[in-house]
């Protein structure tokens, strides 16, 4: 399910290993985010749609550093 027609922030992120997302999970969790959906969209790349975001660049930035 990739959450067609669900309000919210859609983000892409490039993992550099597929055991990231869980660091990426970890950051949304902090931030009290609703997932609504994870979606593979190229080699190492996923989206994420998110619900309840407000500071998009901070979020950015926290799962930058988490990423390293």
């Amino acid at each position: 399910m990739t959450g067609l027609g669900e309000e919210g922030t859609r983000i892409r992120l490039r993992l550099g290993d597929h055991r990231e997302i869980y660091r990426v999970l970890e950051v949304l969790s902090r931030n009290d985010l609703e997932l609504v959906s994870v979606t593979r969209s190229g080699e190492g790349e996923v989206v994420l749609h998110v619900r309840g975001l407000s500071d998009k660049e901070g979020l950015m930035r926290e799962l930058k550093e988490a990423l390293g």
